[in-house]
């Protein structure tokens, strides 16, 4: 009875101890691409901004389709303007900070596209503003509003060779060791 509990404990917990000790050191450590889409309806008008994920220093393009739902067309000559502000900086009230306002130009009818860099590793209030559909001004602009993360801020995937908590690591793998330990000896007292 002994010779089959060893057989069956030792895989168990070896594979364990690895798993604890080294994390997911052995895997592909990739974050998973989210698109953020954010929908508006206004009236007839639909705005979808797709955004994708932030990266620190590298250009993002966001992009925002108008739609007439009436229709199902796509709206051309749009003024459409992008705000890009680091938590902590934004001003609830007024949008109108010209080193964060980004002018989208349309790429082709219906889709615009606004270009913007990530300079700081932080989260990002957006909000993107549809001024004028049509050379016509708005009685009130269309807004979408999201808020974004930089990818790499502050995620530690665990694991002895991270630069974070490897020391809770340690102290994880002496308790399943101390307990394997205890099993054991309980298991010897008892056959």
């Amino acid at each position: 009875m002994k010779i089959i509990l060893l057989i069956i404990t030792i895989p168990l917990f070896s594979g364990c101890m690895h798993t604890i000790m080294m994390g997911s050191h052995g895997e592909t450590r990739q974050q998973t691409v989210v698109v953020l889409e954010k929908e508006v309806t206004a009236g007839n008008i639909k705005a979808i901004a797709t955004i994708p994920p932030f990266e620190m220093d590298k250009e993002v393009i966001v992009s925002v389709n108008l739609f007439d739902t009436e229709t199902s067309s796509t709206l051309s000559n749009a003024e459409v303007v992008g705000h890009f502000m680091p938590k902590g900086n934004e001003d609830s009230e007024n949008h109108q900070h010209d080193e964060n306002e980004y002018i989208a130009t349309e790429k082709e009818r219906g889709l615009y596209t606004i270009s913007f860099t990530p300079a700081h590793a932080d989260e990002y209030s957006i909000h993107i503003q549809v001024k004028t559909i049509q050379g016509r001004s708005l009685e009130q602009p269309i807004v979408i509003e999201a808020t974004r993360e930089v990818a790499g801020m502050n995620h530690n995937m665990g694991g002895m060779h991270d630069s974070g908590s490897s020391s809770s690591m340690y102290i994880i793998g002496g308790l399943v060791m101390v307990t394997m330990m205890v099993g054991m000896f309980a298991l010897r007292g008892m056959f």
